[in-house]
């Protein structure tokens, strides 16, 4: 151990607070080589596991508990990303990807030589989605292509360390796939490399090679090239793979702003998603996974002003769309159309926002008629009195509606109509005159 860890391993003994520590005497690395950085790694690795250790009581160390999970999130990771001190910003966000992918590893390892606990399961998974999504935001931050020009040695060392994401264990196949795909199409993307990697893979694949990844890591190389065609039926051939990666795609294709090949790939995984639709009320992932692919959907038609297909997209899917359509007709001011789709949802004016029903008595309050009339008619038919009340209240909107169209004389009309039709309903006609509707 060198004289800069032994005096800081000193202060630890003596139980000095690691934050004092820090100030006193902070670990930094600002050498550019994947080498030097891994070393720095396992050497800080060392002095938390060590650290850890010396905190643990004796009745702690008699029961085998050792430190958490938690522990290397909470403070291994920051240590690593806080000692990265490098002048050019791209150097500093691959030293940040290196740090989640060595954080995301020693994870994997701890859950291997400790197990998890069943009711901490759900925090560890947790955990690690935040260091794959971590990953994916660092990757979208930097320019490859300067860091490529300027270090391709680093960038041709970080992709040979990057390869050790396969010796995750297979239960963390989604994610593996998941880092492997946020790596190639960013820091490691270059035709010449894609190519030749692609190449390797096809001759193993041709030598009868069963590997895990193979066909989904050839499946991603068609999406890089931008061959829709290929990676489709390259994907056909899979069974491993999840809709969650190609969820991967359409974020690297909004954040290339690739419109045009956005649009293909929306349209190519709407009939997955349509059978994904019969596990929307009953799977809280699926739901998840559902919004997303609307979201991507609704960003496309407002990044280029293309909403044809969008609008068709939210009829299709309705009715777990209803809230989304009944916006983008609002937006859009297809007043008209909004009310159809409130009528055949069968939905009342007291269960819609009161902003949007007052936008829409400003702009075209004649679209309303059909929306007041149909809930009056439902809550009359209910035949209690608290149903009464309420479509009593509609129709006081009705007539001020029709009063500043100036046709209260249809109103009375319909009014007198509406009396000598439920003229049996005692306790309806006590309530339209207490409304002062009749007399």
């Amino acid at each position: 151990m060198d004289r800069e860890n032994e005096s800081k391993q000193e202060l630890w003994d003596l139980g000095v607070p690691e934050t004092i520590i820090e100030k006193k005497q902070k670990q930094h690395i600002d050498e550019i080589s994947i080498a030097s950085w891994k070393a720095f790694f396992n050497d800080c690795f060392d002095q938390f596991e060590q650290q850890k250790l010396r905190q643990l009581s004796f009745r702690q160390m008699v029961e085998g508990k050792e430190y958490s999970f938690s522990h290397i999130h909470k403070e291994y990771y920051p240590r690593l990303l806080n000692a990265g001190e490098f002048s050019d910003d791209n150097i500093a966000l691959l030293y940040r990807f290196h740090v989640q992918l060595e954080t995301l590893m020693r994870l994997a390892d701890y859950e291997k030589k400790f197990g998890i606990p069943e009711y901490l399961q759900s925090h560890f998974s947790l955990v690690l989605n935040q260091l794959v999504d971590g990953m994916f935001e660092t990757s979208q931050q930097a320019d490859p292509s300067q860091l490529r020009k300027n270090y391709l040695q680093l960038v041709e060392e970080s992709l040979k360390e990057f390869q050790s994401v396969f010796q995750l264990p297979p239960k963390y196949s989604d994610r593996i796939f998941l880092v492997f795909q946020i790596g190639w199409a960013t820091f490691y993307y270059d035709k010449e490399w894609v190519l030749a990697y692609e190449k390797q893979l096809l001759k193993e694949k041709e030598a009868g090679s069963k590997a895990l990844f193979l066909d989904m890591a050839l499946a991603h190389f068609s999406f890089l090239k931008g061959d829709l065609k290929e990676t489709f039926e390259r994907v056909d051939q899979m069974e491993e793979f999840s809709v969650y990666h190609s969820m991967v795609w359409i974020e690297l294709l909004f954040s290339w702003r690739q419109w045009d090949d956005l649009l293909k790939w929306l349209l190519a995984l709407k009939p997955t998603f349509k059978r994904i639709l019969g596990y929307y009320y009953r799977d809280a992932e699926a739901r998840e996974l559902i919004h997303d692919y609307l979201h991507f959907f609704w960003k496309y038609a407002q990044y280029t002003g293309e909403e044809e297909e969008y609008e068709q997209l939210l009829i299709e899917f309705l009715p777990i769309t209803f809230h989304e359509y009944g916006e983008y007709l609002l937006v859009q001011q297809h007043f008209e159309r909004w009310v159809e789709l409130y009528l055949l949802m069968g939905f009342s004016p007291s269960l819609i926002n009161g902003a949007d029903l007052k936008e829409v008595e400003n702009e075209n309050r004649e679209v309303l008629l059909p929306l007041y009339h149909q809930s009056v008619d439902k809550l009359i038919r209910e035949k209690n009195r608290k149903s009464y009340k309420l479509a009593v209240y509609f129709l006081k909107k009705l007539k001020t509606i029709y009063k500043k169209m100036k046709r209260e004389e249809r109103f009375e009309q319909f009014i007198e109509k509406l009396s000598d039709e439920y003229s049996r309903l005692r306790a309806f006609q006590e309530e339209l005159k207490k409304g002062k509707l009749i007399s």
